[in-house]
């Protein structure tokens, strides 16, 4: 009986592809999270600009965000000492909010 679930086991792992993803990171310093976002087209800035105003209605955390051509610079400062899991939170919701953006602009 052993020798079937370590055979479908193998089985599995053989059949799993690896995918590597190029992840950015959020760079930390005591109070602030701050990323640079770049994108291909005005298009995409504007949505994702708007889209963060949008969350910016929702979220407690204080976000500050620039913008210069295709590039949009966002910073998350913490009113604590320290980051807490709302910074954290935020950063993650962005990140998302980047990724909601790239595939609806993403040409076929």
């Amino acid at each position: 009986m052993e020798d079937y679930f370590l055979s479908k086991e193998r089985k599995v792992l053989q059949e799993k592809k690896i995918i590597k993803i190029k992840k950015e990171n959020w760079e930390k310093t005591d109070k602030t999270l701050s990323r640079k976002f770049v994108f291909e087209e005005r298009k995409q800035v504007e949505a994702f600009i708007v889209e963060i105003l949008k969350y910016l209605r929702e979220s407690s955390a204080d976000i500050v965000f620039s913008c210069r051509k295709e590039s949009v610079l966002i910073k998350i400062v913490s009113s604590a000492p320290y980051i807490s899991e709302l910074e954290l939170e935020s950063s993650q919701d962005i990140d998302k909010i980047k990724k909601d953006i790239f595939y609806y602009f993403t040409k076929e």
